[in-house]
């Protein structure tokens, strides 16, 4: 088992047993009872299926114990299938349905009736149950539950329902293994260095790809894990300003969006040991870095480009004091992928040179291992990706190609936009808000001519209630 991902939680529950694990509100696990209770619903899990493996799917949701049920997974070789939340019963059979699997639990969330699917916070009161008395065993990881001996070429697959922020819904299946190979290539390359023994607050859900591979790159480190409990009514980011959680918290994970609403709360933030921000989606809004950083002098940034269909990045880079001027480098890339820069005739762009990045490698979750991200971005002359936007995403406006990011992260600075989306229409520049209070659009203008180019600035302003955003917090575009 030493190559394998299982390896990750096995190891550590021996060599550290007693050491704190994994946190959910107020309930912190051990190394050892995190194994104990995931080897416990392995068991479980056996139950149905006896030594044949499963296809278990999950519908998504907060829940204590889809962490537990990750892990059981993978201990067993099972396949675990990330449903999206449905409201009814018949469009939750559909689904489990199409992605074949044998059962299927609610992370929770409440279960339709008649749907035929298992309540997993049930099913793991009860192992808590079963298991309350082990917090003080001291001898061996044994509870009374056998696994099925590992199996000689393993086949466990994490599956994602995805449509980006565009497009077509998709199915994503990526091997446990791969998940441990670009692991293990992130960690010759140093690119994990900033994630050991921190005690980590992942603000993504587990059934999101990015809050998924955080976990388990901060696992892999040693680290103490800390996920939301889902009760503060400003979502993850309000979880920080709680005292007993926020001053624990050495590093966090978090999309831009999470970062942007953190950096409006960074009064109310009382981290004092927090000194690594982790930035998922490619690139960094600089504006919102610089104004955590005064709250946080010293503290380390990462920003981390990958995709759905790769385990964990592709790029990585850390930014240390003192800061550059220049954030723009989405970092080298994991020696696990190859990354080209392909012009619009299908040719190499040369250095500098912007292009589609294209992703390839064994771990590329797509049959021939080639991804056209649909991402734009050059390399610079030292070897870093730069990202600059979505071939979708760009807007042509005035005779100019407008990339919408700069616009939003220049209206998000201005006080009483909460959200907002830039988009074309009717040969308009269009921006969307959402405003607590409202805003002054003369001063809103005003404060926009001083950021950005004439071209850049919008023509209208339109009131919205809520801006459309993915699991990962990205704005969904074409609509």
């Amino acid at each position: 088992m030493s190559d394998s991902l299982a390896a990750l939680l096995v190891r550590r529950s021996r060599l550290e047993p007693d050491a704190p694990a994994l946190s959910v509100g107020a309930t912190t696990y051990s190394w050892r009872r995190l194994h104990r209770l995931a080897n416990g619903l392995a068991g479980r899990l056996g139950e149905f299926a006896g030594p044949r493996r499963l296809r278990v799917g999950v519908v998504a949701g907060p829940s204590a114990a889809l962490p537990f049920l990750i892990w059981a997974a993978v201990l067993r070789d099972d396949d675990l299938v990330f449903l999206p939340a449905l409201p009814g019963a018949d469009q939750l059979r559909a689904a489990a349905a199409a992605q074949r699997a044998d059962l299927v639990f609610a992370a929770g969330a409440a279960v339709p009736e008649g749907s035929g699917v298992l309540p997993l916070d049930e099913l793991f009161g009860e192992l808590l149950q079963r298991h309350a008395n082990d917090k003080n065993d001291s001898d061996g990881d044994d509870d009374g539950t056998d696994l099925a001996p590992e199996p000689a070429a393993p086949q466990g697959t994490f599956v994602f329902q995805t449509s980006g922020t565009e497009g077509e819904p998709k199915t994503v299946v990526t091997p446990y293994r791969r998940y441990r190979q670009v692991i293990d290539a992130m960690q010759s390359c140093g690119a994990l260095d900033h994630a050991d023994r921190q005690t980590c607050f992942i603000s993504q859900p587990l059934y999101h790809s990015y809050g998924l591979c955080s976990y388990l790159e901060y696992t892999a480190c040693a680290s103490h894990t800390i996920l939301p409990a889902g009760q503060s009514p400003l979502g993850p980011v309000g979880e920080l300003t709680d005292p007993q959680l926020a001053t624990r918290i050495t590093a966090a994970e978090g999309v831009p969006h999470f970062w942007s609403l953190a950096a409006r709360l960074a009064e109310r933030i009382r981290a004092p040991q927090l000194r690594h921000l982790g930035v998922g989606g490619g690139r960094l809004d600089v504006p919102v870095m610089r104004g955590l950083l005064e709250r946080l002098p010293g503290a380390t940034v990462s920003v981390r480009y990958g995709l759905t269909e790769t385990p964990s990045v592709v790029t990585h880079k850390v930014y240390a004091a003192p800061y550059p001027a220049d954030w723009r480098s989405s970092g080298r890339v994991v020696p696990a992928y190859r990354v080209e820069i392909v012009k619009a005739d299908g040719s190499a762009a040369a250095s500098g040179e912007e292009g589609e990045v294209v992703v390839s490698g064994d771990c590329v979750a797509v049959a021939d291992g080639v991804l056209r991200t649909g991402d734009l971005g050059y390399f610079s002359a030292e070897g870093e990706l730069h990202i600059t936007g979505r071939k979708s995403a760009f807007i042509k406006h005035r005779g100019y190609r407008l990339s919408p990011e700069p616009i939003e992260s220049a209206l998000m600075q201005f006080p009483g936009i909460r959200d907002c989306r830039v988009r074309g229409a009717d040969e308009q520049l269009i921006a969307e808000l959402v405003e607590d209070p409202p805003v002054a659009r003369r001063e809103l203008i005003a404060h926009l001519r001083g950021q950005l180019p004439a071209h850049g600035v919008p023509d209208r302003f339109v009131t919205v209630a809520a801006v459309a955003r993915t699991y990962s917090g990205k704005i969904k575009r074409g609509s």
